[in-house]
Parts: C-alpha cells; structure tokens; sequence
C-alpha cells in the first residue's frame, strides 16, 4: 500500500530532481579538465553531459526529461561566435575602431535573431515522453521584448522594468510548444511591480540593517581594544586597532553586503518563480509553485558560505542543491488524464520531431 505522506494528491504531479551532489561533482571535475586539455573545444561536450545529467534526473509523472542537442552542433555554434569576435577585433585595432563600434550595433541589431535561435535550439532538442518541446516566438516579437522594453525600462529609470520582465517572459513562454500543443502565459501587472520594488526595497532595509550591524561590531571592537591597554593591548602595536580588528570589520562589511544582495534575492527570485509558473499553461493543463523567500534564501546563504569556504569545490553541489528545491517547489496540474494527453501529442508530432532534429545543423547550436 502506496504511504499516504508520498501520494501525490489528486490533480497534482509534484516535480522531482533525484541527483545527488558527489555524482555531479565526477561529472563537472572531468568536464573542466577535458575542457582545458583541449583549449576548450570539449565544452560543448560539457555541456551535454551537464544538461542529461539535470535533465535526466527531474522526473514528473514517473518520467523524465531527456536533452537531445548533438554536441557537433553546439561547437560549430561557439566556433562561430568566436571566430566573429576576433575577426572584428582583429578588424578593428588593425584597421580602424570603428569596426568594434560596426560591431556592436550588429551585435544589438541581431539579439532577438540570436534569442529566437537559442530559444528554439533547446526546445526542439528537450522532450519529455519522446514528444519535443518546439518554439514558435517571431523576431519581431523578441525585438519588441528584448530591444524595445530595455530601451522604455531604461528611459524611465527602471521604473517600469517590471513591464519589461513580462513582456520578456510572455513572450518565451507562449511561445513554446510540447508536440503540437501551445503554452500560454496569463499575468498581470501588478505582481512583476511587487516582485522587483520588494526587493528594492528588501535589499535597502537589509543594508541599513547590515550597517547598524557593523557599526556595533566596531563598537564592541574599540571597546576592546580600548579595554586591552590602547596601542601597547594585545591587539595590536599602532595607534589604530590592530589587523585582527580590521579583518573582523571587513569580514562583517562583506558579509553585510551579502546578506543584503541575498535577501533582495531570495525574495525576487522566489516572487518570480511563482508568478512564471503560476501563470502558464500548456493547453488546459497548469502548473502550482510554492517557492518561498526564506526558503531560497537557506538554499542560497548555505551554499555561498560553503563555495567560498571550499574555494569553489562545492559549486557542482550547489546547483544540485538548488535544482532539487527548485523542483520540490513545482508541480504539474493536469486537467484530465495526462496519460491520454501525451499519447495524443505523440501521435499528432511525430513527424515534427523528426523535421526538427533535421534542421538543427541550421541553429548551428545558439
């Protein structure tokens, strides 16, 4: 008999990550040496393994996603990217400057080319059920959302920033497609404004508050410096407190600003997560999310404080850490039986599936 505590509710498909830190960090330590052994060309091999490895092990009713990218495809992209900016380099301190300035205005002017390209290049290589994810988004659209509401954002000192975070994210997402079925994407204004000036607002009490902190602490440490017989204390043999009272004030001050960055954060990141999810559908069926800022925020200060203490070693286990909270954090709420759906998208896109990993030598890998 199924535990009742790990049954899924009726109508709820909770999302699951089953990888585990020491497996990733095999994985992402062979990635990195291979990767400097061959001047990076293996990167795109890293890449790969990196996304079956976390797509692999995030499973929603019982199965699991699957990246299909052929490795080929992204090096000839990056061999493109690369080959383009040292030409317009070399172009332009061999020539005139004015290359790299050339190069920029069509660096900007083919952005929402390259959105559309990256967009479409990892849908149509993820699937779930052998059924292909596939992005329908039009350049004109992503101009519009990438060029046109950075440039409003920007020109209204970030005021409405939040319109540009919706604007961006409806367009990513009713763009995309599972099969032949469309998602769509349904939020208001108003809860991108409370996400971005919440966290304004967050990151501004934290930092006050993380002041006052270090003004007390600098208290305490005069107090006992005073206390230890002034410049011939314990603390040190100068008029000033010594440096181990200059250590502790610059320990406190960046951990001050941390803690502050982390908070405005974990707020932002889990108000973003909910409204992202919350308001998108695919076809008649929704997602819940539940993320909350204290929350992300453990996940978060945990694992800065533990890739500084290993000086970067536990970084591999910190994405595996977030992905697994990420995804206890989601769930699929199908609107009638799932099996049937799927079934249906697979009979009904099979054919574009196989014109889609036909075409992918034409993405060249974005």
């Amino acid at each position: 008999m199924p535990n009742p505590d790990t049954t899924p509710e009726p109508g709820r498909l909770p999302f699951e990550f089953t990888g585990e830190g020491s497996e990733y960090f095999r994985i992402a330590v062979v990635n990195l040496l291979l990767s400097i052994v061959t001047l990076g060309i293996y990167s795109a091999w890293a890449r790969v393994r990196t996304l079956n490895y976390f797509y692999g092990n995030t499973r929603v009713a019982g199965s699991t996603f699957s990246f299909l990218a052929s490795p080929i495809a992204i090096l000839k992209g990056r061999l493109l990217v690369v080959g383009v900016l040292v030409g317009f380099t070399v172009l332009g301190n061999l020539v005139s400057p004015w290359f790299l300035a050339a190069f920029v205005v069509v660096l900007i002017a083919g952005l929402p080319w390259l959105v559309v390209r990256a967009a479409r290049f990892r849908a149509v290589n993820t699937a779930w059920r052998n059924v292909r994810f596939n992005f329908h988004g039009t350049m004109g659209g992503a101009a519009r959302s990438f060029l046109l509401w950075p440039i409003v954002a920007l020109l209204t000192a970030w005021i409405l920033h939040p319109l540009e975070l919706r604007a961006q994210r409806k367009y990513l997402i009713s763009g995309h497609g599972y099969g032949t079925s469309r998602f769509t994407f349904d939020a208001e204004p108003g809860p991108f404004f409370g996400a971005f000036f919440g966290s304004v607002g967050i990151a501004i009490v934290a930092f006050v508050a993380a002041l006052l902190v270090l003004a007390a602490v600098s208290l305490v440490m005069v107090a006992i410096f005073i206390g230890s017989g002034g410049e011939d204390g314990l603390l040190g043999g100068s008029s000033d407190p010594g440096p181990f009272t200059t250590v502790i004030g610059q320990v406190v001050g960046i951990g001050s600003v941390a803690f502050s960055a982390l908070a405005a954060q974990s707020w932002f990141q889990s108000r973003m997560f909910n409204i992202t999810y919350r308001a998108s559908r695919l076809g008649k069926h929704g997602f819940e999310a539940n993320m909350t800022a204290p929350g992300f925020f453990r996940i978060a200060s945990v694992n800065l404080v533990l890739i500084v203490l290993t000086l970067g070693l536990f970084f591999p286990f910190a994405q595996v850490r977030l992905a697994r909270y990420k995804a206890e954090c989601l769930a699929l709420c199908p609107l009638g039986s799932l099996d049937d759906f799927v079934a249906e998208e697979t009979a009904r896109a099979g054919a574009f599936g196989d014109e889609a990993a036909a075409a992918l030598d034409l993405n060249l890998g974005f």
